[in-house]
Order: structure tokens, then sequence, then C-alpha cells
């Protein structure tokens, strides 16, 4: 076994402990989406170790990850909703900001360089469209983050270190594959070589915060957003 399918099979291991702790506590409820990026990731890279000389391909890896950059993208959306749905003046805010980020990344996007009929299309798709939508999801999650904290609205601790790691890995493997888009193949070795031991320290992570024991933050934060909704329902 390479070194490569060591590690994806270590983070399947680590993406079926994650599973158990979502569904065992409960917080699958707590972000629809990325349990279902979860399972879909899980799926896509079993179809990767099973059968490596169909699926260890270029197309199946822009198919999947286009799938999985939707999927993000849905992650920080729903989670900018769960945060900011009872608070209607930080929504206003949040809701403006988002249209903002979507408008610039679907601007970007549709800029890219894409015209070159000499360039590989593997590499446009890795190098320059991926690296653009990664961006805006970035920023949403980002934007998220800063207009809780500049309006005072309690994060739930889970979504906070969700958006926060996801944030900080989703850079790292944006700027992967801005380089990939600026040295072609030759960047390629640097990415296998970084990207999977940061998604797996990244996996293990989202481990940890999936088993680990409600804490008092949350709570509370439970029971003030519930206190919220049913104000919000009684003033209706």
């Amino acid at each position: 076994m390479t070194t490569e399918s060591a590690v994806l099979v270590t983070v399947e291991a680590a993406l079926a402990v994650m599973s158990a702790g979502l569904a065992l506590r409960g917080r699958w409820r707590l972000s629809r989406t990325f349990a279902a990026y979860v399972v879909v990731v899980w799926a896509c890279e079993s179809l990767v170790l099973i059968r490596p000389h169909r699926f260890y391909a270029p197309w199946f890896w822009m198919a999947k990850q286009a799938l999985y950059d939707v999927l993000k993208l849905g992650i920080a959306l729903e989670l900018a909703w769960r945060t900011f749905r009872v608070f209607p003046g930080a929504q206003v805010a949040a809701r403006r900001a988002a249209l903002a980020i979507l408008g610039l990344t679907t601007l970007a996007i549709v800029a890219a360089p894409t015209d070159n009929s000499t360039a590989d299309l593997f590499l446009i798709a890795s190098g320059q469209l991926h690296p653009r939508l990664l961006n805006g999801t970035i920023w949403l999650m980002a934007a998220t983050l800063a207009l809780a904290q500049w309006y005072r609205i309690p994060v739930h601790p889970f979504h906070a270190a969700l958006l926060a790691s996801f944030a900080a890995y989703l850079t790292l493997f944006g700027a992967l594959l801005r380089l990939e888009g600026v040295y072609g193949w030759a960047a390629q070795r640097y990415l296998n070589a970084i990207d999977p031991p940061a998604y797996l320290l990244l996996v293990c992570w989202w481990a940890w915060i999936a088993w680990r024991p409600e804490s008092a933050t949350a709570s509370a934060h439970a029971e003030t957003i519930h206190k919220l909704q049913l104000k919000a329902a009684s003033c209706g």
C-alpha cells in the first residue's frame, strides 16, 4: 500500500468515526448540509480506494470536487442562516454580505482565463475555477464569524469550530490549487504531498468536535435560541 493510499484509508476511518459521533450525539441536526457532505466524501473516496484503476482519474477528481464545492458553499450558507435566523437586524447585514460575496465569486469564475485552447482542461478547472469558488466559500465563512462578533450574536460552539477549521483548511487547499494554476503539473506533487495529511488533520478535528461532551456554552446557546424563537413566534 502506498503512502497516499494509507492516508486515504485513515481519512475514511476518521470520517466513519466522525459520522458515528454526529449520529449518536445528534449533531448531524446542527448542519444537515455538513452531514450530507461527510457522506458524499466518504462514498467518493471509497470508490477511489476500491477501484483506483477507474476512479483515480482526472475526470472523477473534477466531478467529485465540483460536488464537494457545491456542498461546501451550502455548508457556509446554512450555517450563516442558522446563526442569524432569529436576529432580524444582523440577518439583513448577513444577507447583503452573502449576496455581495456570491456576486463577486460569480464574476471571478466567469472572468477565469479558460479561452486557451491549448490548456489542459484539468488544470483550468483545478488551478483557475476551483480556487475562485473556494475563495467565495471562505469569505462566506469568515463573514459569518465576523458579523456574529460585530453584532455580539452567540454562535454554537460546533458551528464556530466547524467554520474556523474549514476556512483554514480551504485557505491552504486553495493556495495549493492556485500554485497548480501557475506552475501546471509541476505543482501536482506538492498538492499530493501536503493536502492529504492536512485534510486528515481536519477530519480528526471534526471527529473530536463531533464526539466531545456537550459544553455549558452549547447548552446555554440552545436555550437562548429557543427562547428567542418562542418570542418571535409570540410576536407574530
